[in-house]
């Protein structure tokens, strides 16, 4: 994994585009079990305002979809 000049992390290849690749790699580099990731999406691209900053919401969105409470 990379860090692009400001600082956000990002993949570097395209072969760790993967869900599941994700979720090994940063389970590998935890020791307690409660920090374990369970699932991964990979956006092809954040969706972002006229300003540039990233709409969370909108990602979280579809994922909330058909839940009794938020997460």
């Amino acid at each position: 994994m990379g860090r692009d000049a400001r600082g956000r992390g990002g993949i570097e290849s395209r072969r760790w585009c993967d869900g599941g690749r994700i979720v090994r790699l940063v389970n590998a580099g935890v020791a307690a079990r409660y920090q374990r990731v369970t699932a991964a999406i990979v956006l092809p691209e954040f969706p972002r305002n006229a300003a540039g900053k990233t709409l969370k919401r909108k990602m979280r969105d579809p994922y909330r979809a058909g839940r009794a409470t938020k997460l």
